[in-house]
């Protein structure tokens, strides 16, 4: 159950991100550029092959105009520096 629950997780946020690149109107290169990473890596995340990193959600959700946690609701976050570094103090971000 806990992989299916996840399926749909990672498909509602490929859908959110997938939407967001349609609804801006400009070209997916264009929004790479814009958010500092390549298209291809644009892409991958568009479809779910990687995770955005922290940075990553941050500039995508400003490009797009767009807030973060409606972007990016369900996702879970990069396991990286300072994220990290709060989950094993107990915090929460």
């Amino acid at each position: 159950q806990s992989s299916k629950r996840s399926e749909v997780t990672m498909s509602d946020n490929r859908m959110r991100l997938k939407i967001a690149l349609v609804l801006c109107g400009e070209p997916q290169f264009s929004i790479a550029q814009r958010a500092g990473m390549s298209e291809s890596r644009l892409s991958r995340l568009a479809t779910c092959r990687s995770t955005p990193t922290d940075e990553e959600r941050a500039r995508l959700a400003a490009v797009l105009d767009v807030p973060e946690h409606e972007l990016f609701e369900a996702m879970p976050r990069m396991a990286t520096g300072e994220a990290a570094a709060e989950r094993r103090a107990g915090g929460a971000r």
